[in-house]
This record gives C-alpha cells, structure tokens and sequence, in this order.
C-alpha cells in the first residue's frame, strides 16, 4: 500500500501555525505575513518541516527579543 500525503496550503499553514502557538499562549501574529510565506515556501507545506523552521525562529527571535518574526530572521 501506498501513500502520498499532500503539503499544507499557505492558509492552511498560517492556520496551523497560528493554532499551535494560541495552544502555547502566544500571540497568532507573531510572524509576519512576509516571514509566514518564507516558512510555506521552505517546508513546502510540510508539517513537520513547519515545525521545525517555526520553533527554530521562535527560538532566534526570543534570543534576538526580535518582534515579529520577521522574514530575516526566517532567511
């Protein structure tokens, strides 16, 4: 048996990103429209690749107390 699982859309990524973060008690509007859209095109809708460009940014960004996320940050 075979499988093939389709990527996220853009909204539907910025959907689960911004769930994950209201679970976390954080603000959905963390990212940038411009940061989000970076995240989308790297994991190419990829959950697990969102999460992982997702949480390293957000690791970055509480170092840098840099925000938004903004798309250099993502870069």
């Amino acid at each position: 048996m075979q499988y093939s699982l389709e990527g996220l859309s853009m909204d539907k990524t910025q959907g689960y990103v911004a769930a994950h973060l209201e679970y976390a008690g954080a603000p959905a509007d963390i990212f940038t429209f411009e940061a989000m859209s970076t995240i989308y095109e790297h994991s190419m809708g990829a959950p697990r690749k969102i999460n992982r460009i997702a949480v390293e940014c957000l690791k970055r960004g509480a170092d840098t107390l840099a925000l938004p996320i903004d798309i250099d940050l993502v870069k």
